[in-house]
C-alpha cells in the first residue's frame, strides 16, 4: 500500500513538472516570435528624421 501511494505522488509530481516545464517552453517561443517579428520588420527599423535625411543631400 505505501509503494502504490509513493508510485502515485511521483507520477503526479512528474506529471506537474512536465506541465509546468512544457508551458515555459511555449511562453519562451511564443516570446521569441514577438522579439523575431518586432526585430526584422520593416515597420520597426529605425528611420533617419527628415532634417538628417536633407543634411545628407547637402
Amino acid at each position: 500500500m505505501a509503494w502504490e501511494l509513493l508510485a502515485i505522488g511521483a507520477i503526479v509530481f512528474t506529471t506537474v513538472s512536465w506541465f509546468v516545464m512544457d508551458e515555459r517552453r511555449l511562453r519562451e517561443e511564443r516570446l521569441m516570435a514577438r522579439v523575431r517579428h518586432f526585430a526584422e520588420a520593416p515597420a520597426y527599423r529605425h528611420q533617419p528624421s527628415a532634417a538628417a535625411r536633407l543634411a545628407r543631400l547637402d
